[in-house]
């Protein structure tokens, strides 16, 4: 299987929950418009607002690459930092080696693929 999955958690500090969900809109746009590598790209709220899954399913390595080095990611990464941050990231799928080295130590967890069925 060549597809790669990304799971981030990423923690809202009270009262930003509006601007996260703005900037989660804006990401959303422009990964859609600008990526038509990326399989899916989902975000999930709690129900207090204060934190947000996100699944990236891409169709492989170079997507994620294209995903991870471009306009969402570069312009928008920074002010989601600035609104909680990160409290973890997962990456599910064989990398190549250049993806491999982007994730390095930012990955909480690496999964290669084993087996498995998509319809």
């Amino acid at each position: 299987m060549k597809d790669v999955h990304a799971w981030t958690e990423v923690s809202i500090a009270p009262g930003n929950a509006e601007e996260f969900k703005q900037l989660a809109k804006e990401m959303i746009a422009i990964v859609q418009a600008e990526e038509p590598g990326a399989k899916g790209y989902t975000w999930y709220l709690n129900a207090d607002e204060t934190v947000c899954h996100i699944h990236e399913w891409f169709e492989d390595s170079a997507a994620f690459m294209a995903h991870a080095t471009g306009r969402a990611v570069g312009e928008k990464l920074g002010s989601m930092i600035a609104l909680g941050g990160f409290s973890r990231f997962e990456i599910h799928g064989d990398l190549s080696p250049e993806a491999e080295q982007l994730v390095g130590a930012l990955a909480t967890a690496k999964f290669g693929y084993l087996n498995g069925i998509e319809r």
